[in-house]
Order: structure tokens, then C-alpha cells, then sequence
């Protein structure tokens, strides 16, 4: 069977032309505690800006392929010639970005500029806390994802290094600028204020021109953050590590991966991955929540479940690793289970430093750097925290809602922040 790309992407990945940036390369030397030995940790490359380079269309009917879905990409389009007036439902449920261009002919109740600003918002009222100062300021974030447009204005003053461990790519990716604003976007972020650890790795090889999954380049990557906390001074260590991305045990790798996990987990570091429940006694699940595009995203009551197989149907590319999180649980069935939102989100996109992209649906991969921010908001109120009593209390101060799963009956709990911190101060 063909492997196919690992980390959980909800859009596809378009073939993307570079343009060039130059920029100067900032870097500083730490000390570990440990050995004494000096570690440089800088940002080693800039990635070159996307460009989807996707050109004008002159009539809907070039556009009938994305049309015809249910989320229309209209990413990097000239559509300045059609008169979508009457294209309201298509328009609200699309994917698009800053260098979209619009015709005049729109329906009234669709403005992009305002579309792209009122997504902005993290949702579930995170912006009160950044009002009272609980930002994330002075808590170090790390991620493995791939490629990042590390001058986005979003979270550039705080990228402290950025690597790259067997990527050859040289121009941003889609998904790690949305994995990095996410979690730490000044405006689009949980934490605000939090600084940025990054490494972007692939974590496959291709073999006879197919890509098969290999995790073992994960395990590097989660070794070489390891290396860099160790080295770090004892008040500003890594907290949480983001990997938006998970594998099953038949998968090459699995075994390198979950031992590297394992041994951040014992550095104090809050690794939050699709395996969580192999990784953490406690076993994390967790689940997606929906909101119509038009909808209040600090009002709770406006988010619906993901329904279930569309949920599990979110992993199925990586390797079939659905079946894999069925079988774990059906397992485990767990008692309780954190929602948290996927779906209508503006975040950084690849192709600017001041650009940005609205995705109505997400995934599995939108998940992590939500938990990531939150968890650096906790570390920030409670600096002793663990991942344990973060979650008990995350799914003790949650917002009840059914899951079903088939005829069976799940308990989940929506994240509610401002009680959630709350109850660490």
C-alpha cells in the first residue's frame, strides 16, 4: 500500500514557485546546566514565501472542480472577472487567502477584508484573559511541523530558533505558519506573547518515487528539542512541544517516536501529539468542534460536535491511522473527552509577511497548538503545573456535550478558558 504524508493536513498541498527574501540571521549561545557545554540556538534559515501562482479565471465554469466541493478552495485566485453575487453559501463555506483577488459583484453579506479580520479571533473568550496579562509571556513553545514563514508578523519578534532536520523544501509550507499562529499568533494566538522553538521535519522518505512514513525523523527532531531545553536556564525551559501529527505501531518509526516522547515527558515537557494515549498514562482524548463561519466564536453554546466519522475520517490518509485510534479507543473508552474548536479559522498563511488564510474546516492538526497556547496560559498563572492536572481540570471546568459514536454515548467537555485559569490562580 502506498504511505502517504504524515503530519494531519486538512487542505490539500499545492506545488508551490518561491520568491526571494533576505534576511539576517539572529542567534544566541546558551549554557546546559548539566555538562557546561555551550549551545548556539538561532534561526538557521529564513523559508522563501509561498506563491500558488493559480492565475485568473475568466468564467465559473473554470472553477466547477472546486466548486462541486463541499469547501471551495479559492486560495492565490484572480476572480476579479465573475459576479458571484449569488454565490453567498459557496463564499461562507470557502478556503482563501490574502492574495485572493475579488470582484466587485459579491453577495452583501460577504467581505472578505472583514471575513479574514473577524476570524482572527482564537474564539471561546481568549481574548479576556490576554486582557488581564495572561498571554503565555515568558513561556518557550515548541513545535515539529514543517517549513515556517518565520517573518510573519504574527509571531516573528519571538521565533528563538528555528531548524530544520531532513527537509529539503525551501519555501514555507501552508501548515506550519497555521500551527505557529495558532498556538502564539499576537493577534490570532492562545498565547500572544509566548516564544517559539521550531524545527520542520518530514517525517517520510520516498521510496521508488512513493512516500512511506518514517517517524524515526520525528524522533530526531523531538531529541534535538531535548538537546536545546537541556542547554536552556532553569526559569525559561520548554513547557509543551506541538506535533500535529500521529502514526500507528506497523508504521516505521512508531517505536523511535514514542521512546523520544516519552523522554521529553520526563524533561518536563507537555508533548501533545494524536498518540497521547499511548504516551500518557492518563490516555488525552480529545475531539473537534465545528462553528458556522458567521457565528459568535466566544459564545460556547454556537460550537457542535464533529460528527464522529467525519472526525476518525480526518486521519484515515496517514496511514489508515483511523482504524488504529478506533481500536485504542473502543479500548480505553474513555470517560471524558476535551472539544476543542477545528473549524473556521483565520491564521498566518505562507504567502507574506503580512498575509492571511481562512480555513472553514480544520483537523486533528488544529487541535494540538490550541492545547499548546492554552497550556502555556497555565504555565504562565501556575508555573508548576503538569499535564495531568491540567487536563483534569480542563475537562472538570469544560462545558458538557454529548458524542455520539454510532448508538454509543461519549461525554465531552468544550474548553472553557477564563474557568480554567481561573482555577489555577
Amino acid at each position: 500500500m502506498k504511505k502517504k504524508l504524515a503530519i494531519v493536513l486538512l487542505v490539500a498541498v499545492f506545488v508551490i514557485n518561491i520568491t526571494a527574501c533576505n534576511n539576517k540571521v539572529n542567534s544566541k549561545e546558551t549554557t546546559s546546566t548539566n555538562n557546561n557545554i555551550k549551545e548556539e540556538v538561532k534561526i538557521e534559515r529564513f523559508p522563501y514565501m509561498a506563491d500558488f501562482g493559480r492565475g485568473s479565471i475568466n468564467n465559473i465554469e473554470e472553477l466547477k472542480d472546486e466548486w462541486g466541493k463541499n469547501i471551495s478552495d479559492l486560495r492565490g485566485y484572480d476572480l476579479e472577472k465573475l459576479d458571484l453575487s449569488g454565490e453567498k453559501d459557496k463564499l461562507l463555506n470557502s478556503v482563501f487567502d490574502s492574495k485572493t483577488k475579488w470582484p466587485g459583484k459579491l453577495p452583501e453579506e460577504f467581505n472578505p477584508e472583514s471575513f479574514l479580520e473577524f476570524h482572527i479571533n482564537p474564539g471561546l473568550e481568549i481574548k479576556k484573559l490576554h486582557e488581564r496579562g495572561i498571554t503565555g509571556k515568558g513561556i518557550n513553545i515548541a513545535f515539529i511541523d514543517y517549513s515556517l514563514l518565520v517573518n510573519h508578523e504574527e509571531y516573528h519578534d519571538r521565533v528563538k530558533m528555528y531548524e530544520e532536520i531532513h527537509y529539503e523544501p525551501e519555501e514555507a509550507q501552508m501548515h506550519a505558519p497555521a500551527v505557529a499562529s495558532i498556538a502564539a499568533g499576537k493577534n490570532t494566538g492562545v498565547a500572544s506573547e509566548a516564544d517559539l522553538y521550531f524545527i520542520a521535519c518530514e517525517n517520510y522518505n520516498f521510496v521508488n518515487s512513493e512516500m512511506e512514513l518514517d517517524f524515526s525523523w520525528t524522533a530526531k527532531a523531538i531529541e534535538r528539542i531535548i538537546e536545546v531545553n537541556k542547554s536552556l536556564p532553569k526559569d525559561d525551559k520548554i513547557r509543551v512541544l506541538s506535533i500535529s501529527a500521529g502514526c500507528k505501531p506497523e508504521s516505521k518509526g512508531y517505536n523511535e517516536f514514542i521512546e523520544a516522547v516519552k523522554k521529553a515527558i520526563k524533561e518536563n515537557i507537555f508533548v501533545i501529539t494524536v498518540n497521547m494515549f499511548d504516551t500518557y498514562e492518563d490516555k488525552f482524548y480529545f475531539h473537534g468542534l465545528d462553528i458556522d463561519s458567521l457565528a459568535d466564536k466566544d459564545d460556547i453554546s454556537n460550537y457542535k460536535v464533529t460528527e464522529w466519522n467525519k472526525w476518525v475520517s480526518k486521519i484515515e490518509h496517514i496511514d489508515e491511522l483511523n482504524k488504529y485510534y478506533e481500536e485504542k479507543f473502543n479500548m480505553d473508552k474513555p470517560e471524558e473527552l476535551l472539544l476543542i474548536p477545528i473549524d473556521s479559522k483565520t491564521v498566518a498563511s505562507p504567502t507574506g509577511e503580512k498575509d492571511y488564510v481562512f480555513y472553514r474546516e480544520g483537523g486533528w492538526s488544529w487541535c494540538m497548538p490550541y492545547l499548546a497556547g492554552l497550556y502555556a496560559l497555565a504555565c504562565q498563572v501556575k508555573p508548576d503545573i503538569t499535564p495531568e492536572e491540567f487536563w483534569k481540570q480542563a475537562l472538570a471546568t469544560g462545558d458538557s456535550r454529548q458524542i455520539e459514536k454510532g448508538t454509543e454515548k461519549y461525554k465531552g467537555k468544550i474548553l472553557n478558558p477564563e474557568k480554567l485559569i481561573s482555577s489555577f490562580e
